[in-house]
């Protein structure tokens, strides 16, 4: 589900943006202003919009902001403040002026659907601590082993419970209101954070960002290596019995070589990626029929490998399109990405430099990191790139969005990217000063 429009109403309790997304056939929009304007706020406010972080809401400083989605449904989110007020006698009996004992927020979450009223969830004060407490009580039973309570940036459980998907159903259970999270989990996004290169403080024993990818891109190939190598077994067990039982085919030499084409390309793949060589022998007119089965035998095969295949494949384009310095790359199930010198050195993931590591993390997350027809978020893509890399950001993006069916949305610094994409560019600070 793609976002078609976005306005928000005092933002930080000044500012007033409105969005239309959709324009352009990439679905790409670039937000860019001077800092403190909520660039990266906007790209927060739109990846919070999930069953885990709503309590995002509640912390942010606005009054209203209004969603609308390409299936016509509407997600208006309102906050409002309840001032709660004492009177003090003085010593003559008389009223003293009130003063303020504490101010509590109430957020309201209201889907429509064609303009008439579909769900609505509220968190104030009274929920939220309900709630709070209810996921606690069961938490050593039930939870924790699951690392429920391993989000980041917090020292106490009591705060990472606000922000689990199991306080969020706690809470819509309680108010009869779990339409409202089914709604929600339509909505898929993916933010890619401006420091994505470091560790989290929370973080310090798990591999770098950087050794992540190169440990998952070895799990695909390894993946691929074993979709194929049981699909072989599997063919290998049924092969005499289905060559025996299939009719003699009248396939002809033009439609045999088309077949051939169309497996070509995997079978390249293959033998580039993992060292999979695949025989296409030519078309022979006395064995037709075997040699039929034969390449629909392959075919099937590859079909499996197909989707898993193709990433790997744009993820390597992209990436060798970028030149790193005197090192080539290679791929294997052993290793995953390769890096090596000029010098015939293979070099450490973690060596390069952070303008490379920032591309390497940045694709693959594009790419492998979130399902096609949803939401991609990217907080200063530039980071730590040459102007030479920076000009190639907007056609790498308009290529995985056209590839992947994905709304893009990016917040830049960067005049580089906002010249290259000067028809997606929102401006917050000549939006705010009209």
């Amino acid at each position: 589900m793609h976002l078609t429009s976005l306005s928000i109403h005092k933002l930080f309790g000044i500012y007033d943006y409105e969005f239309q997304f959709g324009r352009s056939k990439s679905g790409l929009t670039v937000i860019t202003g001077p800092n403190g304007y909520g660039k990266t706020t906007i790209l927060k406010i739109i990846s919070s919009l999930n069953t885990s972080d709503l309590y995002f809401f509640y912390t942010l400083k606005f009054k209203r902001i209004e969603l609308t989605f390409n299936d016509r449904s509407r997600l208006t989110i309102e906050k409002s403040s309840t001032d709660t007020a004492a009177t003090t006698a003085n010593n003559t009996g008389g009223s003293q002026a009130d003063y303020r004992i504490s101010t509590d927020y109430q957020v309201s979450f209201t889907w429509t659907n064609s303009d008439s009223h579909f769900t609505t969830l509220k968190y104030d004060e009274k929920e939220i601590k309900k709630a709070q407490r209810e996921v606690l009580l069961y938490e050593d039973r039930t939870y924790r082993p699951h690392g429920i309570f391993t989000s980041p940036g917090f020292i106490n459980e009591k705060d990472a419970v606000l922000y689990t998907p199991h306080f969020n159903r706690e809470l819509a259970n309680t108010q009869n209101q779990d339409g409202f999270l089914m709604q929600l989990e339509l909505i898929r996004s993916k933010f890619i954070s401006a420091n994505r290169i470091y560790k989290k403080s929370d973080e310090q024993d798990y591999p770098s960002p950087i050794d992540r990818i190169i440990n998952n891109i070895k799990e695909k190939l390894e993946e691929i290596r074993n979709i194929y190598n049981n699909e072989s077994t599997t063919d290998d067990a049924r092969f005499v019995n289905e060559l025996l039982s299939t009719d003699k085919s009248d396939i002809r030499r033009q439609d045999y070589e088309n077949i051939c084409r169309q497996l070509q390309g995997n079978a390249e793949l293959l033998l580039q990626y993992l060292s999979i060589k695949i025989e296409i022998p030519p078309f022979d007119e006395s064995n037709k029929n075997i040699l039929s089965y034969y390449v629909n035998r392959i075919q099937r095969k590859l079909t499996k490998c197909d989707s898993l295949l193709n990433k790997i494949r744009i993820f390597d384009e992209m990436l060798k399109s970028k030149k790193f310095a005197d090192k080539s790359i290679s791929y294997s199930p052993q290793h995953g990405i390769r890096i090596k010198s000029n010098s015939g050195d293979f070099i450490d993931a973690s060596s390069l430099s952070s303008g490379e590591q920032n591309e390497i993390v940045m694709l693959y997350d594009m790419i492998f990191d979130l399902p096609d027809n949803s939401i991609l978020l990217i907080d200063e893509p530039e980071n730590s790139l040459h102007v030479a890399w920076q000009n190639m950001i907007i056609s790498d993006l308009q290529r995985i969005a056209d590839e992947k069916q994905l709304q893009v949305i990016i917040a830049t610094h960067s005049p580089t990217i906002v010249r290259y994409g000067k028809e997606y560019v929102h401006d917050l600070y000549f939006m705010q000063k009209r």
